[in-house]
């Protein structure tokens, strides 16, 4: 995974927000977030995993990891993903 990171204003806080790259055919380590995670899927059909439900994402989806959330990041498709 490559990643770059890079700071944005949401919400009325300065908020800190990564940029990553995942390589087709990966799975994630499934981890608990200690504060709310957005992911915006810019190509690639990742898969996400948030508390057991899982959602396969498309390029402009968004999906939102509340504070507390076991989430975990697949890309087990022929393709990077970006998001």
């Amino acid at each position: 995974m490559c990643t770059s990171s890079l700071t944005i204003w949401a919400r009325g806080l300065l908020r800190h927000a990564k940029v990553l790259g995942e390589a087709a055919g990966l799975s994630g380590q499934e981890h608990r977030v200690s504060h709310e995670e957005m992911v915006l899927v810019h190509s690639g059909s990742p898969r996400l995993v948030i508390n057991g439900e899982e959602s396969e994402l498309s390029p402009g989806q968004v999906a939102l990891a509340p504070a507390g959330a076991l989430l975990r990041l697949d890309n087990d498709g022929p393709d990077a993903a970006n998001l």
